[in-house]
């Protein structure tokens, strides 16, 4: 699993990082929290995603998660995308006012569907996000292999995968 990923074959000894890396365990520190400041940055910018609808990251890609699963409830968009009830309900509340997506009661719950220009956004966030990529990888390419790169997709998901089990429920 992720655990052995990160301590299998560069084994920390006595507290000393195995040769294998070319970081020292604080460099590497310093490096994650540097990507995680910058993430979160360009995270709460609002931009165009080509409709002139100026949204924040996280409301483009919830509403992405509702156009991949229409009836979604906001509990299970919750989980799916690591934010509270409270806290998806405040961005579902926008999004609807921006006329984005509607609530429909289903029983208890309240399930999720894109409207006609959510639906148009989310079309046009989906070739924004593989422009943007295309260009990263391009540069990117240019320091490193498409081997490297797959790898760095792969640990990119372990480490993922690894940080979902420290969040709290």
């Amino acid at each position: 699993g992720a655990h052995r990923l990160f301590c299998g074959a560069a084994a920390i000894k006595g507290g000393i990082m195995n040769s294998s890396y070319p970081f020292s365990l604080s460099e590497m520190a310093r490096i994650e929290y540097e990507s995680a400041m910058v993430e979160e940055r360009y995270s709460a910018g609002r931009r165009d995603y080509g409709t002139g609808d100026l949204l924040t990251h996280a409301e483009v890609h919830a509403l992405a998660e509702v156009g991949a699963e229409p009836g979604v409830t906001v509990l299970a968009l919750a989980a799916r995308t690591c934010r509270t009830k409270g806290a998806m309900s405040q961005l579902l509340a926008k999004l609807e006012a921006k006329g984005l997506l509607e609530r429909r009661a289903a029983g208890k719950n309240v399930s999720l569907f894109l409207t006609q220009h959510g639906l148009a956004v989310t079309q046009a966030h989906a070739a924004y996000d593989l422009r943007e990529l295309e260009k990263a990888l391009h540069t990117l390419e240019m320091q490193f292999s498409p081997q490297e790169i797959a790898g760095f997709y792969r640990v990119l998901r372990a480490k993922t995968a690894l940080m979902r089990t420290q969040l709290s429920p």
